[in-house]
């Protein structure tokens, strides 16, 4: 881990994202993409030294059309996806601005073919890289590497591009990273087009398969909601402490458990059984620090007089 945070100072090894995990970008509310978002870049900030201005989750399947508007106010600068494919939704252009129905919109790139590859010779995957970029940029990103079935780029790999770039001399083949992208195409960007729909879709079956699971992942949801505001408007009209380190780490393991392949469905059933049973205990924490904090109010109601007494709460807006 050290060495991890060296090379990262060292500006070699480039920190993007800025979330707990890659979730699922659709079936997550709002409020759990601010808390993936407000968790992750604390702990990148803390632990590596870094804020990440490139939201990046190119394996989700799908994603909602509030995400600009989400990602813009917790300072992200631009995005990074790639499903749906070109086959699954057409779009005026692989680089676009993403609008949300506030307004908020934000620099998106689509990641042209895949995002991995297994081969040592590059040359078809750069080119048909090249064939998706807009005309009017200038730059364009090519994703290469065994990915995430197996680690990073092979020497092997690394080496065949070495020799591509020496043998193209129409283009300029470097070794990069996101951020930089993204600051090379800012001056160009302005004439982009402007997206303001929905990115789906993809693998729709992630959406309803093991309902089960969707079930306890939404009263998990629903229920910690409901204890934060229960136990903060304890703290206010008792001087009830509010437990906000149980709180944070309740919401870390909802967000752990929001991770595409888990929330999505397409795990092995050990691990979406293990997901199930993590979220199940979420709702039941989440019901102990709710109804704790509704006693040490209800303990402050004048109930006397006759007749029996009823507390009711509304934890909505």
């Amino acid at each position: 881990f050290a060495a991890i945070r060296e090379l990262i100072q060292a500006g070699r090894w480039h920190v993007v994202n800025g979330m707990v995990i890659q979730p699922d970008m659709n079936l997550p509310q709002g409020e759990s993409f601010v808390r993936q978002i407000l968790l992750g870049k604390q702990y990148m900030r803390d632990r590596l030294g870094v804020e990440p201005r490139i939201a990046y989750c190119v394996d989700s399947f799908g994603h909602t059309g509030a995400l600009p508007q989400i990602f813009t106010k917790c300072g992200f600068d631009a995005y990074v996806f790639m499903r749906p494919g070109p086959h699954e939704k057409t779009l005026p252009s692989e680089v676009f601005w993403w609008q949300a129905p506030d307004g908020s919109r934000i620099l998106t790139f689509r990641i042209a073919a895949t995002y991995e590859t297994r081969a040592v010779d590059h040359q078809a995957h750069v080119e048909r890289t090249l064939a998706a970029k807009p005309d009017v940029l200038n730059d364009t990103m090519c994703f290469f590497g065994v990915g995430n079935h197996g680690g990073g780029p092979t020497k092997a790999q690394i080496e065949g591009i070495q020799r591509l770039a020496s043998e193209r001399t129409d283009l300029n083949l470097a070794f990069s990273w996101p951020d930089a992208y993204f600051a090379a195409v800012a001056r160009e960007a302005s004439g982009l087009p402007t997206v303001t729909e929905e990115l789906q879709f993809h693998a729709i079956g992630c959406y309803s398969v093991n309902s089960a699971l969707k079930r306890s992942h939404r009263k998990a949801e629903c229920g910690l909601l409901f204890a934060e505001r229960m136990t903060v408007l304890a703290e206010h009209w008792t001087g009830r402490p509010a437990p906000m380190e149980q709180l944070r780490t309740l919401w870390w393991e909802l967000c752990f458990n929001q991770f595409h392949d888990t929330l999505g469905g397409s795990s092995v059933k050990e691990a979406e059984d293990d997901a199930i049973r993590a979220l199940d205990g979420i709702c039941a924490s989440a019901e102990r620090l709710a109804n704790n904090a509704m006693r040490a109010i209800g303990a402050q109601v004048n109930t006397s007089g006759p007749g029996e007494a009823v507390i009711l709460f509304n934890p909505a807006g």
